[in-house]
């Protein structure tokens, strides 16, 4: 995996297909948060279609969760953008490195 993905741990993929949309990268290799386009190839998903009309829809309710201070969103805010090669300065607050209960 990708140097920012790293910081993107188990649970975090895993909650964020639950609501949809998956940190990925884009042809420039920079982290972007999109819709999950095919939920079906997700083992254990309750769903089968998009939740999201494009990855713009996606991205706007991760940013309005974000908002809210939900960590997992944090988080994927602060991943996305970065290219997949940087080396990252700083480490992500401890809260990011276990699953929140």
């Amino acid at each position: 995996m990708n140097y920012p993905f790293k910081h993107w741990p188990e649970w975090a993929d895993a909650a964020s297909k639950k609501e949809g949309w998956i940190l990925t990268n884009d042809s420039s290799e920079r982290v972007t948060i999109s819709r999950l386009d095919d939920p079906s190839s997700v083992e254990g998903l309750d769903f089968t279609e998009p939740k999201f009309q494009d990855d713009q829809e996606a991205y706007d309710t991760v940013a309005c969760r974000a908002e809210e201070r939900s960590p997992l969103h944090l988080l994927a805010l602060w991943l996305q953008g970065y290219h997949t090669t940087d080396i990252l300065e700083i480490e992500p607050p401890s809260i990011w490195e276990a699953e929140p209960s």
